[in-house]
Formats: structure tokens, sequence, C-alpha cells
């Protein structure tokens, strides 16, 4: 089993500070198993960290394409992770890589995004798929 709790945080505390936890957990009339300690770290509320996209200065062709993408504009840089999103931009996968050429993978004609990592920055483009 498991147990789930939560607690209305006190208003005094600073971003930063550290919250130690753990527990004693009481089966029947035996002694307490007491967990491992956990440490929780207050963080600003606003939730999601930023991630910086670029505007892509790179062209996606052949686009329209019915198998592959070559990413023109960066010949000779570094492409290292691409990831496949259709377009209500729910992710789809990891694309595999050959120098600057995206394989893509079977898909149903449409539009899909490609979020890509290229030397430490993330840049996004769309790429039109025809039937394969």
């Amino acid at each position: 089993g498991f147990v789930t709790f939560s607690i209305r945080p006190r208003t005094d505390l600073e971003i930063g500070t550290e919250i130690p936890n753990s527990a004693a957990i009481f089966f029947d009339f035996n002694p307490p198993v007491i967990t491992n300690e956990t440490v929780h770290v207050l963080t600003d509320p606003t939730g999601v960290a930023p991630v910086l996209i670029q505007e892509s200065p790179f062209v996606l062709s052949p686009n329209p394409t019915s198998g592959f993408v070559d990413l023109k504009g960066a010949e000779g840089a570094d492409l290292q992770q691409v990831f496949l999103c259709n377009s209500l931009g729910q992710y789809l996968g990891a694309l595999s890589t050959q120098g600057n050429r995206v394989n893509l993978p079977a898909l149903p004609s449409g539009t899909y995004i490609l979020h890509f990592q290229l030397e430490g920055y993330w840049y996004s483009g769309k790429v039109v798929v025809q039937g394969r």
C-alpha cells in the first residue's frame, strides 16, 4: 500500500529552504519501520523551468517529405537530439540522424513538429509528411 498526504506550507520560509522528512510506519503492535530520510527543497512556485528555444535559422528540406529531412544551414554542426511531435504537440519519439539528415518513421500524412538540439540550443521546425 501507499500513503499520500498534503500540507499547508508555512509562509515564513525562504526559497531554497531544505525540509528533511521521514516516517515511522506501524504494522499491528510491532515496532515501527523507519523510512529513509528525504529532503524537500522549496523552489519558486512558477512551475515549469523555462527552456530556451531559438527561432530556427535552418531549413528542413525536402518539405513536404515522405521519409527524411535534411537540416540545411547546419552543415558541420553537432546535431545532438531530435524529437518528433504531432500537430497537437504530443511527443511521438526520438529520431535517428545521420549527419544533418533526420530519418522519419512511417507516418500518416500530416504536419509534424521537429524539436532538435544543435550546439546546446533547442530549435523547432514544422515538416509536412506526405503518405508513405
